[in-house]
């Protein structure tokens, strides 16, 4: 998700008649429930970067699937990508995977 596209992300807590289990209707948009506290153990903020969206896409899978050590492993290859001046992709990502 580029910055341009911050507008796209709605955060706004449920109401006390949903549940975690439920899904969209066809006249919803798509959403995904989130554990405040699991955001903040993980250290996870909005809105991501480019390349954790595209790696989440490329997994097929929402933020909250991921065990922390995996998100400490896609924000230590972004960390060592940035200190070598590398440029981060998923490509090379996956070639270290």
């Amino acid at each position: 998700m580029a910055l341009d596209d911050i507008e796209l992300l709605i955060v706004e807590p449920c109401s006390t008649k949903e549940h975690v289990f439920m899904r969209a209707s066809k006249d919803e948009t798509n959403f995904v429930y989130m554990y405040e506290d699991i955001l903040k153990k993980l250290n996870v903020q909005f809105p991501f970067l480019n390349f954790e969206c595209e790696m989440l896409s490329l997994m097929n899978v929402f933020p909250v699937q991921l065990y922390p050590n995996s998100w400490a492993f896609l924000h230590s290859f972004q960390i060592l990508c940035k200190s070598l001046k590398i440029e981060l992709t998923i490509n090379k990502f996956m070639y270290f995977y």
